[in-house]
């Protein structure tokens, strides 16, 4: 069993080779059987991972690292956006649980940010959701006027994955501590939806900033 105490630099490394199985079509499976579920169960979860994600049925988080029951712990959101709920499902997994690593990961014709782009701030309940998807569209028209509509989708969904980590360090002063000191890692990544792969963005550009 994988422990939650590997650090932040092996857990990215078990993760990327899960995905890299996983893209090439030849996942391991591993931790899946009728014996893990029974140990995790019994003695609890030590997940070496946590990952945000959108909701989309398209982004199957544990097949997409070929990882299984106990290994990572996932939050899942439309548009991979970061609310109260979803921050302190983070937190609890840092806090609680020890996982050192985090990684916010968007992906590929996400429907969220796609609709945030036609339609601008959604009505109902999805006003929330699509307030925060709004900043990464509106910044990437303001800085490139003129981009064409499949590249302002490509460029804001992945500025959405860096707003969303920029949430999380000025949002959580218990993940923020620990990035600070070291013991934490909070990284952005992006996945195809067409290749299975994804492509790891690495932490925030300006990090520092926010710590």
């Amino acid at each position: 069993m994988i422990s939650s105490k590997v650090t932040p630099e092996e857990a990215l490394r078990i993760l990327q080779e899960g995905n890299d199985r996983y893209s090439k079509d030849q996942p391991e499976f591993p931790n899946l059987t009728r014996e893990r579920r029974v140990f995790t169960a019994q003695t609890g979860q030590k997940p070496f991972a946590v990952v945000l994600s959108c909701s989309d049925s398209r982004v199957p988080v544990g097949m997409i690292f070929d990882r299984g029951v106990g290994d990572i712990f996932v939050v899942r959101v439309a548009g991979n956006v970061v609310g109260a709920s979803e921050l302190a499902s983070i937190e609890y997994a840092v806090e609680q649980l020890g996982t050192l690593l985090v990684i916010v990961m968007g992906h590929s014709c996400c429907g969220a940010v796609k609709a945030v782009v036609d339609h601008g701030l959604l009505p109902g309940n999805l006003a929330s959701l699509s307030e925060k998807i709004i900043r990464s569209v509106d910044k990437v028209s303001r800085e490139e006027p003129g981009v064409l509509p499949e590249q302002l989708l490509h460029k804001a969904v992945e500025e959405n994955v860096w707003h969303s980590i920029e949430d999380i360090l000025t949002g959580s002063k218990e993940v923020r501590d620990r990035v600070t000191t070291g013991h934490v890692k909070v990284l952005g990544a992006l996945y195809s939806t067409d290749t299975g792969k994804v492509d790891w963005l690495g932490k925030h550009r300006d990090q520092d900033r926010y710590l």
